[in-house]
């Protein structure tokens, strides 16, 4: 079974409610005999997989079969996630070695790390409530959006939920999405040149938001990136994100200028003015980037729909 060690359902002292059926997405409710625990589960799914899954449990405590209330329970349980994770999907790829790899690396559950392990990039953020992992994959040394996440309550809180919603679980782009094949051929210095004409342009038909200060007086540094982001479905190309900051934040709110421009092309993504109260302008191409899902989860939902499933198929072979 998949996730073995780690999460256990008796699915006979739940009722299946409030079942709704898309076409890419299914949500139903689980609620015990007693009527003491429920879980409430959405799932999308994309070319007939499984993409991602959210799980709420309120009341109750929470379905672990171990607690995890240590790093090194923390690790182990993440170890035996990824292995039982690659063992459900048929995955061998290197991607998921690393971040076990990576994790192995952290000594203390602090409230920011980011650890590499090869071409493996790997963010971990704890609060009081929970613990995020974000993974991202380096290519030409850009890094991509986050294509991998896994969320659980921080360990001192397990398992109780004290009444509250709480979701559990991940999600997994990595084996949805392509790198695509494009070299770079647009500078950083090209799209530095091309964010200051843009800005120069913008400020030059909108005066009043320089509050009577000269542009050129008032630029402090330029930052740039290379990272990798969604252009068609699910294919990741290279991009220059540049900001341009100001010395001070103008009384309107304004402290600067940026842009993202696709460095295979040298097309302009976005353009928008920095302001704590204004309203960034739209540029006129724009592409949607690869969305993360916020606090997605999958860990116990899969052990659900996977039961839910074998059961059915044994229901309907007898």
């Amino acid at each position: 079974m998949l996730l073995k060690n780690v999460f256990i359902i008796d699915i006979d002292k739940y009722m299946i409610s409030n079942v709704k059926i898309l076409s890419n997405s299914c949500s139903f409710i689980l609620k015990d005999k007693n009527n003491i625990s429920e879980l409430k589960v959405y799932s999308y799914f994309k070319n007939g997989e499984l993409y991602w899954v959210n799980v709420y449990i309120n009341k109750g405590p929470l379905i672990l079969r171990s607690k995890v209330k240590s790093i090194k329970d923390f690790k182990g349980y993440i170890f035996e996630f990824i292995k039982r994770y690659k063992e459900f999907f048929n995955v061998s790829s290197k991607f998921y070695d690393n971040i076990a790899k990576a994790i192995s690396k952290i000594k203390a559950l602090n409230y920011k790390q980011i650890v590499v392990e090869d071409n493996v990039l790997v963010e971990v953020y704890t609060s009081d409530l929970g613990v995020c992992i974000y993974c991202r994959l380096i290519v030409n040394n850009a890094t991509t959006l986050r294509l991998f996440g896994l969320w659980l309550p921080a360990p001192s809180k397990l398992p109780v939920t004290n009444g509250m919603w709480t979701s559990i679980g991940f999600y997994d782009k990595y084996r949805f999405t392509r790198i695509a094949d494009a070299k770079i051929t647009f500078t950083r210095q090209e799209a530095i040149d091309k964010t200051i004409k843009l800005m120069k342009e913008y400020f030059s038909k909108h005066p009043e938001e320089l509050c009577g200060k000269s542009l050129e007086g008032l630029v402090k540094n330029v930052e740039t990136k290379l990272v990798y982001a969604g252009r068609g479905e699910d294919t990741l190309y290279p991009l220059w994100q540049v900001w341009i900051y100001f010395k001070e934040t103008l009384p309107n709110g304004v402290y600067g200028y940026s842009t993202s421009i696709w460095a295979d092309t040298g097309e302009l993504r976005t353009s928008n003015v920095l302001g704590l109260y204004h309203k960034a302008n739209t540029p006129t191409h724009q592409y949607n980037p690869l969305m993360i899902p916020s606090i997605l989860a999958l860990i116990t939902a899969l052990v659900i729909i996977y039961l839910l499933t074998t059961r059915k198929r044994a229901y309907g072979s007898s």
